[in-house]
């Protein structure tokens, strides 16, 4: 699998976070995902309620499927049975479910494509897979177990393009999330030109500030997590 930073960008952002945690009784820790999920479901959401639209398309149009071509008889004689009758209805709702299905197999395969995925998922469920990925990561890595839980995840979904910013309870209940604004914007700003190393750089050193102005390091300020970014 090919890294998406370079063993010199690894270095930079360690560089920074070590940096930004001299002034700190703060831990910074980073995480870039390619991805936080495949949506594999959401094309066939959006295939069934397309099949569901068929018969309320058919009834506005004002069509006949028992008079289609390979379905029913589009000549009469003016006289029904009650048996023609069954037929015809027979007929209509054979076409109607036939159509359904074709209809949400087309769907469905035209947004198979992962990228079309990515483009049609909804952007509230995006954020929602982003935020219960970064806190996953925020668990996984131990950033919960610092002495003074004062852990901060900088979480990057690079294919959802977003940032996350989880921040421990310790620090959760005296800061502001609208604090990290500035560190989220300008990750994504560099990430959106190419430049993901800088984007985090700048963003480690500005969570650093802000933790610096509410967690000043300590007479014992002893590095409890690992100064890295990790990829996935």
């Amino acid at each position: 699998m090919t890294t998406l930073l370079t063993e010199e960008d690894h270095r930079r952002v360690s560089a920074a976070i070590a940096e930004a945690e001299a002034k700190t009784a703060g831990e910074i820790f980073c995480v870039v995902a390619r991805h936080v999920s495949d949506y594999r479901l959401v094309p066939f959401v959006y295939a069934g309620l397309a099949s569901l639209l068929v018969p309320a398309v058919i009834v506005l149009l004002g069509l006949e499927p028992h008079r289609w071509p390979l379905v029913g008889d589009s000549w009469t004689t003016g006289e029904v049975s009650e048996s023609g009758v069954a037929a015809a209805v027979a007929a209509s709702l054979a076409a109607v479910v036939a159509l359904q299905a074709l209809v949400f197999l087309l769907v469905a395969l035209a947004m198979a494509p992962a990228a079309i995925r990515l483009k049609v998922t909804p952007r509230a469920l995006k954020h929602d897979r982003v935020q219960r990925a970064a806190i996953d990561q925020f668990l996984a890595r131990g950033l919960q177990r610092t002495k003074a839980r004062t852990g901060v995840l900088i979480f990057v979904a690079l294919a959802e393009r977003q940032v996350e910013v989880v921040a421990d309870e310790g620090i959760y209940s005296r800061v502001d999330p609208s604090l990290w604004d500035d560190a989220v914007g300008a990750l994504i700003d560099a990430a959106r030109e190419g430049r993901l190393a800088d984007g985090l750089v700048e963003a480690v050193a500005l969570v650093g500030g802000v933790l610096n102005t509410h967690f000043p390091p300590g007479p014992d300020n002893v590095d409890e997590i690992p100064n890295r970014v990790v990829e996935l």
